[in-house]
């Protein structure tokens, strides 16, 4: 169903950015052009808001923040306005969607709407498919009371998850492929906060932001430096180059735990032996009354003895 709509002057004062404003980089000289050209024509386009607060006398701006800001500028007290009654996710859309028929997008611009476009249309969708199973089960309630009827008639469509649907719909609004779309949100969700500045202020390009996206976030923090000296092409000429020279160094010595806890069992358990055949011993000495064949072996006592020299060795190490 589509949002209700009122047009209506509101007071700039009534007026504050929503939180599910999806809003591009603007600039003092953005703002600069827009109210010059408002003081010579008027305010030619809307400002999109929404009812905010139970009393429904303060607004929520969707989108035409740079509208506003020139507004304010200029020092108007209202603004044309198009109440729009919708719900966070619609709201969140109606925001991308006015920022979509502005000028070219950055890459980062691109992740950032990327990625919310995806969230709104993964749970549209998938609101979608809970209706669809409701009616799809009540369909086969009602075929079982009546088995004659049998299944209905047309081959059933595959269905689609709805995150890979949705991405798809991504890929068709912004006009990319769905592989962009792909790259774009995991920009968006993996980049931590400084290296997601730095893209947005285009210190590194949209393939250096892939590569960081791909690394943890202390390993983005270490390369982002140097790859804002560095153009994408050298910066993965550099890293392929350590690549190589990291798999060429000898590997590094395992850590000796694991051996010497096979090595203590062994000793543990040749010493339980040991300490049963020594008390065969005592008491031949003391009854004179013993079985040899209990007795320790030669062969026993140097499986001991290499045993505690190989762990002695490796202490050492």
């Amino acid at each position: 169903m589509p949002p209700k709509l009122v047009n209506k002057e509101i007071a700039l004062s009534a007026i504050r950015v929503s939180p599910k404003h999806w809003g591009r980089a603007i600039t003092n000289k953005d703002v600069e052009e827009l109210a010059d050209n408002i003081s010579k024509i008027g305010q030619l386009h809307q400002i999109a808001v929404r009812p905010a607060g139970k009393s429904k006398q303060m607004f929520e701006l969707l989108s035409g923040q740079r509208r506003y800001e020139a507004l304010r500028k200029l020092g108007r007290k209202t603004a044309r306005c198009l109440v729009v009654t919708a719900g966070d996710d619609l709201a969140g859309f109606l925001s991308i969607s006015e920022g979509l028929c502005q000028k070219p997008m950055t890459g980062a611009e691109i992740a950032s709407a990327a990625k919310k476009m995806e969230e709104y249309y993964t749970r549209l969708f998938m609101k979608a498919d809970m209706a669809q199973e409701a009616r799809d089960k009540e369909d086969r309630s009602e075929r079982a009371k009546n088995i004659m009827k049998g299944p209905p008639k047309g081959a059933r469509t595959p269905k689609v998850k709805p995150k890979a649907k949705a991405k798809e719909t991504v890929a068709k609004d912004l006009g990319v492929s769905p592989r962009t779309v792909e790259r774009a949100t995991r920009r968006a969700e993996n980049l931590t906060a400084s290296v997601a500045r730095a893209y947005q202020q285009k210190l590194v390009s949209d393939a250096q932001a892939d590569i960081l996206a791909g690394m943890e976030p202390a390993q983005q923090r270490a390369q982002l430096p140097q790859m804002i000296e560095e153009t994408a092409a050298d910066t993965k000429t550099r890293l392929a180059a350590e690549k190589k020279a990291q798999q060429r160094a000898p590997s590094a010595p395992q850590e000796p735990t694991e051996m010497m806890v096979v090595l203590l069992e062994g000793i543990i358990k040749a010493s339980a032996e040991l300490g049963k055949q020594t008390k065969a011993c005592l008491a031949f000495s003391d009854s004179k009354d013993i079985d040899y064949g209990e007795l320790p072996s030669v062969e026993q006592l140097e499986e001991c003895a290499h045993l505690l020299e190989e762990l002695i060795a490796l202490i050492e190490q």
